[in-house]
C-alpha cells in the first residue's frame, strides 16, 4: 500500500467511522421515548375553565378529598416549587381543584401557609370524569401542568411528583415561547 492509498484509508475512517458509529447507536440504542418525566396526555386535554387569568403557566393540584397531614405537605412542595421560579413569578402560579364540600379545610391550609393558589371549586362529578381520563386511573388525586393556551399535556400521579414536575416544568418554560 503506497502513502497516497494509506492516506485515502485514513480519511475515509475519519468520515465514515463517526456516521457508521452514530448510526449503530441510533438503531440498537435509541428506545423512541421522549424525556418528560411525567405521563403524557395523547392529546393532551383542554381545560379553559381552569386557565389562570395572569400567569401563563400553572401548577395544578386535583383532589376529591380535604385537606389533611399529606395534603399539608403536598402544598409546601407546591410552594416549594414556587419558589424555585420565583425570578419570574409573573409566569407560574398554582391551582388547586377542589370539591365544595372540601372546600373550607384547602382554604385555610392555602392560608396557614401562605401559598399564592387559586381555588376552583368544581362539582366532584366533574374531576372524577377528568381523573377516569387518565391513563392510570387515578382515582382521587393527582398533579399537572396546565400550558399557556389552557392545555394539560402532562399529569403526575407518581410519589416522587415535585422532582418530575419541576423537571419538566423548567423545561417547558425555557423551551416555550408562550408565556
Amino acid at each position: 500500500m503506497n502513502a497516497a492509498q494509506r492516506v485515502l484509508t485514513q480519511v475515509m475512517l475519519v468520515v465514515l467511522f463517526p456516521v457508521g458509529l452514530a448510526v449503530f447507536l441510533y438503531f440498537h440504542h435509541y428506545t423512541g421515548q421522549t424525556t418528560q418525566a411525567g405521563v403524557l396526555i395523547q392529546p393532551p386535554f383542554h381545560l379553559t375553565a381552569l386557565k389562570h387569568p395572569r400567569a401563563p403557566w400553572q401548577i395544578l393540584s386535583v383532589s376529591l378529598k380535604g385537606c389533611d397531614s399529606t395534603c399539608a405537605l403536598e402544598l409546601k412542595q407546591i410552594k416549594q416549587l414556587l419558589n424555585v421560579h420565583q425570578t419570574e413569578p409573573h409566569r407560574l402560579a398554582a391551582t388547586l381543584w377542589v370539591t365544595p364540600q372540601h372546600r373550607s379545610s384547602w382554604n385555610t391550609a392555602v392560608h396557614q401557609l401562605k401559598l399564592r393558589a387559586t381555588l376552583r371549586v368544581t362539582p366532584a362529578q366533574s374531576m372524577r370524569s377528568f381523573l377516569s381520563k387518565l391513563s392510570h386511573g387515578a382515582q382521587s388525586k393527582t398533579f399537572a401542568i396546565i400550558d399557556p393556551k389552557g392545555y394539560i399535556p402532562l399529569y403526575y400521579p407518581q410519589k416522587d411528583w415535585p422532582i418530575a414536575l419541576n423537571k419538566d416544568l423548567s423545561k417547558l418554560m425555557k423551551q416555550s415561547q408562550m408565556g
